[in-house]
């Protein structure tokens, strides 16, 4: 990881997905995470999360990144099962992102996954993953942008690209 971007922007990202976790470990009841640049209509489905099919649960961005833009805990154990798979993870690849992070803990068959619908059609039709598909359009009424859309209306963060807003640009890695 790039510890000089952005003052350890990719550690901080990690360090949050333990604060959550812990947090929910402490509250011991239903955590949903929502990033502050996430853009939340009033139809945003909050009591579907109360009937959720599983224990963890966040949009994906590709096959290999997943999206920290919303983040469901289910509660102390699902947080403390979260917490070791990390773990595992991040001691045979210390250089992951939280995106890379998550994707990687979609192979795992120990997590109580489902993937929230996100707007790349691919990730959402992939059945080959072992992970609870439950998370449906129907279901949610709508999807959970991962950074598609955001990125595409709103720009990507200045701070990336030396001061410049780039709007209206493409996400290539979902190809």
């Amino acid at each position: 990881l790039n510890n000089r971007f952005r003052q350890g922007f990719w550690k901080k990202t990690l360090f949050r997905l333990y604060a959550i976790a812990e947090f929910t470990k402490q509250m011991d009841r239903k955590i949903i995470q929502i990033e502050g640049d996430v853009h939340l209509f009033d139809s945003f489905p909050v009591d579907i999360f109360d009937f959720l099919d599983c224990e963890i649960a966040f949009p994906m961005e590709t096959f290999e990144k997943g999206a920290p833009s919303t983040l469901f805990l289910k509660d102390k154990e699902s947080a403390i099962k979260f917490i070791e798979k990390m773990n595992q993870v991040l001691s045979k690849n210390t250089h992951h992102t939280d995106m890379t992070l998550l994707g990687a803990l979609t192979e795992s068959t120990e997590l109580d996954l489902c993937l929230l619908p996100s707007w790349n059609k691919k990730v959402n039709l992939r059945r080959d993953l072992h992970i609870n598909s439950k998370g449906d359009l129907v279901k949610f009424r709508g999807i959970f942008d991962s950074t598609t859309l955001g990125i595409y209306l709103t720009g990507e963060d200045p701070r990336n690209h030396q001061g410049m807003l780039k709007l209206f640009t493409e996400n290539r890695s979902e190809e």
